[in-house]
């Protein structure tokens, strides 16, 4: 596991490098004699990203999905090449 936790007094702080996988924190709040722990598992799936699509009907790699996306909290720039290396399309 890897991870940093950006302020750890801040109650919604953000963790960033997290590693794939399971990744798991003990979250400790303490206040005088009072004191709570829970453990937080979050899991990072692996990103995949095909290599190619041929949207052509056929019923074969028609659809590309980039599977591992957080878009409310990511920003992604895409672009397609089409065989001969132009760019046919383009997003952000």
């Amino acid at each position: 596991m890897s991870g940093v936790i950006e302020d750890i007094s801040v109650n919604e702080a953000e963790v960033r490098n997290l590693s794939p996988g399971e990744n798991s924190f003990l979250w400790t709040v303490s206040k005088g004699p009072c004191h709570l722990e829970d453990l937080v598992t979050v899991t990072l799936l692996e990103d995949f990203i095909p290599r190619g699509f041929s949207p052509n009907d056929d019923a074969w790699n028609n659809t590309f999905i980039i599977e591992g996306l957080n878009l409310p909290d990511q920003v992604v720039e895409m672009s397609v090449l089409n065989g001969a290396g132009r760019e046919v399309f383009s997003n952000q």
